[in-house]
């Protein structure tokens, strides 16, 4: 079967080699993970601030697009957090723009789709990788402390006068208006919670029992020795007791039965706990009625899933007030997308960036057109239909989601669900992911550290992923998600810039005891030992304007504070990939100048050289051919150099001045045949090797000065 193939051929071929067995069983898993996971779906839609049949338009549809058009048959598109909380600050704008909540989240729906197709015709799938991993899990971060601060206003029965759009400030505003709580509510969220974490509590320990179970022997669950035998039970000395009374057959029947009975009790403390999120919203109604407080709070009536179509034509001004928040959600969806396919792909799975992009387009549109939010998938869902076969599954899903809905909707205790229970589910839901947040500090600290050995500054804690991790929890706290997110994005590219910005260099020398290994000076574990007369430089990455001319200061700063006397500079080039223009301007009128000791370039790539050779920097440098690539090389060359600047020779009064010195070897030089082009061609493809068997021996240049 190939992997290359998508929607309902893929399906086909999957289901022909499975049979058809398993495709009733994806049906069948796919209902109910639909029918156990839509309270979700309700409580995206409170955090959105839209009506729940919003979240049916939402859950449904798309799911059955992205099933036809996707090239991953088992990832399922709905809601999702990050999607509802942008869109929860729109919808709070929908007096302002003269529309309903139901218009914001469909039209902001429309541009995010437009936005991804758009993306999947120019296959531009790439910018998804904008957002590091520490951006994504910072993102995560504070998606979840926003969504707990409105739930536990929610769970208190708190009520603001004047929501804010800053985040921080209502959360002040929260710890203000604890005094006035309502008792109901609270007693009510405090019984929902327990009852919720009651049923996990049993589905835990049900999964304890059954992997226990499934590790013991077959004669474990016969206890203090005994063992039966065909004839009756040995006891724990080995002899063998007949029991006439006590037939094998209905010993065995019995413990049969017993097995039977565990594994049914266990069955069903794992469904409670997989329902537990149903039997919660059910639940709420009950409590509420038992409560009697005509002033508690109710989520909106679930109407009957309709799909007729919502949308209407935009004016100038709604266009220009959604579509910067709605670029902004098709970035951080197809984030989410990507991220979440990766971790649900299984090994035969191919990912089609542009089909994912088309696929993800067009289910958002479609949940726009029967009033729905932008779509993404939810990982949990995702997780749940994992080791199912193929694309019924996710089908299986959505017909799970829309069922929920149709239930809730004619079933009249359902339609008094306090939302107290919708933010019940919510929190222990994003509960856990606050938990993380201590594990990655320490994680991204001990990264800081190790890149900068030890001895961090200002400068390595702003280039640091755990700056960029800080800056994509702080900015939306204080602008806001929307506007906030687009601030972390941009300090995520100005910190990541930051790390290749200012003075980047490196000091080898020479490993003691070996003839041509070179490691760093100074860093723990490194037996390099620095050469006398000569210091070889490492430039750590490309060289850009950013980084040529600082590098360039600091490091003659450093070397003039030190007071040491240096006669030649190896400049190794190993980790520079290219030059811009501001680079090999910058070198070209730095190495033309009389520096008082030479420079020696070596260890450049090809395209390193052609860029020297097109600057005309090579004819400034006078260096054999061979040091441009080799290390070692270049440091025979350079010691050779130092050697002669120390000779007797080299301090006569009567000895030529560095200047007529160098015009002369350029002369001489300029008269012989050059052999820099040929050798930099016959040596790309085997770069790092030695091809003194290729030149001649170098003849070496007179000496500078030495400052």
């Amino acid at each position: 079967m190939g992997t290359r193939l998508l929607g309902p051929r893929r399906w086909v071929a999957d289901y022909r080699a499975a049979g058809a067995s398993a495709a009733a069983a994806d049906v069948a898993t796919g209902l109910g993970v639909g029918l156990v996971f839509w309270p979700l779906a309700l409580g995206n839609a409170a955090i959105a601030r839209v009506p729940p049949s919003v979240a049916v338009g939402t859950a449904v549809l798309p799911a059955v697009v992205y099933a036809v058009l996707g090239s991953l048959p088992l990832l399922a598109l709905q809601s999702g957090s990050t999607v509802a909380l942008c869109l929860g600050e729109l919808t709070a704008q929908a007096d302002a723009l003269g529309m309903t909540p139901m218009e914001v989240a469909s039209l902001t729906s429309l541009f995010v789709g437009l936005f991804h197709l758009v993306l999947g015709a120019l296959d531009l799938a790439f910018v998804a990788e904008l957002f590091s991993q520490p951006l994504l899990r910072g993102r995560t971060v504070i998606a979840a402390v926003m969504v707990l601060s409105g739930s536990f206003r929610t769970l208190l029965g708190i009520k603001l006068d004047g929501p804010s759009s800053i985040p921080l400030i209502e959360m002040g505003a929260t710890a203000k208006a604890l005094p006035t709580a309502d008792r109901a509510t609270s007693l009510m969220s405090t019984a929902l919670i327990a009852l919720l974490l009651g049923l996990r509590f049993v589905g835990r320990c049900a999964a304890r029992a059954r992997a226990d179970t499934s590790g013991e022997s077959p004669t474990s669950h016969d206890g203090g020795g005994i063992t039966p035998t065909l004839y009756g039970q040995e006891s724990s000395n080995g002899c063998t007791t007949v029991d006439a009374g006590a037939p094998a057959r209905r010993v065995a029947l019995r413990r049969r039965c017993r097995s039977r009975c565990c594994t049914l009790l266990l069955l069903a403390a794992r469904a409670l706990a997989a329902a537990a999120s149903v039997i919660v919203l059910v639940a709420g109604p009950l409590f509420s009625r038992m409560a009697g407080d005509p002033h508690l709070r109710l989520i909106a009536r679930v109407d009957v899933p309709s799909f007729r179509p919502h949308l209407e034509v935009p004016g100038l001004e709604r266009i220009r007030t959604l579509v910067p928040a709605a670029a902004l959600i098709a970035f951080l969806s197809l984030g989410s997308h990507l991220t979440v396919a990766d971790r649900i792909r299984r090994p035969g799975d191919y990912v089609n960036h542009r089909q994912e992009l088309v696929a993800l387009g067009t289910g958002s549109i479609v949940s726009a057109l029967v009033g729905g939010m932008p779509v993404m998938p939810n990982l949990a869902v995702c997780q749940s239909l994992r080791h199912c076969t193929s694309g019924l599954a996710s089908l299986g899903n959505a017909a799970g989601h829309l069922i929920a809905f149709y239930i809730a909707a004619t079933c009249p205790p359902v339609q008094q669900v306090p939302a107290c229970a919708i933010a019940t589910i919510i929190t222990m839901e994003f509960l856990p992911l606050l938990l993380e947040v201590p594990k990655d500090v320490r994680h991204l600290f001990k990264q800081m550290k190790l890149s900068s050995d030890g001895h961090w500054t200002w400068r390595t804690l702003l280039s640091s992923d755990l700056a960029i991790y800080v800056a994509a929890i702080v900015s939306p706290l204080l602008l806001g998600i929307i506007w906030g997110s687009f601030a972390a994005i941009g300090l995520e590219l100005l910190f990541a810039m930051s790390r290749f910005a200012g003075p980047g260099y490196t000091h080898l020398g020479r490993v003691a005891g070996t003839f041509d290994t070179y490691d760093e000076l100074g860093v723990l574990g490194s037996a390099a030992e620095e050469l006398e007369g000569l210091n070889i430089v490492r430039f750590s990455g490309p060289r850009w304007f950013g980084n040529c001319v600082s590098t360039t200061r600091v490091a003659r700063e450093k070397r003039r504070a030190a007071g040491k006397v240096c006669a030649c500079i190896v400049v190794d080039m190993s980790m520079v990939s290219f030059l811009d223009e501001t680079a090999l301007h910058h070198y070209k009128r730095e190495w033309s100048q009389h520096l008082g000791y030479r420079i020696v370039v070596t260890s450049c790539c090809a395209r390193v050289r052609r860029q020297l050779e097109q600057a005309g920097i090579p004819g400034l440098l006078g260096q054999p051919p061979d040091t441009f690539i080799n290390l070692h090389n270049a440091v025979r060359f350079a010691e050779a150099h130092v050697a002669e600047a120390r000779s007797p020779v080299a301090s006569s009064p009567g000895a030529a001045s560095p200047g007529e010195e160098r015009e002369e070897e350029m002369q001489i030089r300029a008269r012989r045949p050059s052999k820099t082009s040929a050798v930099a061609g016959r040596n790309d493809e085997c770069d790092g090797l030695s091809p003194l068997s290729l030149l001649p021996p170098p003849v070496l240049p007179p000496p500078s000065v030495v400052e």
